[in-house]
């Protein structure tokens, strides 16, 4: 399901990012195309996240940083993002995580 929320109501899944997203584009030189106009927040895709508790957590972390920096500099208010349940393929696929040193989920 879609909704818009305030990139604040999003918590992030681990306590670090990485400084580049996926396809090499560093955070920072995504941040300041924005705040700049030369790219618009709109071409970011909805943020995949997911309800535990009573909390909602982000499943791409680098893209929440993006969106908290630009909420706090008054350039976005809120975010599309697309809530999966806790038991989705999504939320429970693993990849190999460097910090643990083996394959796991965000959640281990």
């Amino acid at each position: 399901m879609y909704r818009w929320i305030h990139p604040f109501d999003v918590y992030f899944t681990h306590d670090r990012i990485s400084p580049t997203f996926r396809n090499g584009i560093r955070v920072d030189d995504a941040i300041r195309g924005i705040r700049d106009g030369g790219n618009s927040a709109k071409e970011f895709r909805a943020m995949d996240v997911v309800h535990f508790g009573e909390q909602k957590f982000s499943l791409s972390n680098c893209r929440l940083f993006v969106f908290r920096v630009l909420a706090q500099m008054g350039i976005v208010e809120c975010i599309q993002v697309l809530v999966h349940p806790f038991e989705s393929e999504v939320v429970q696929s693993q990849k190999y995580d460097r910090r643990l040193g083996r394959v796991a989920s965000k959640w281990d």
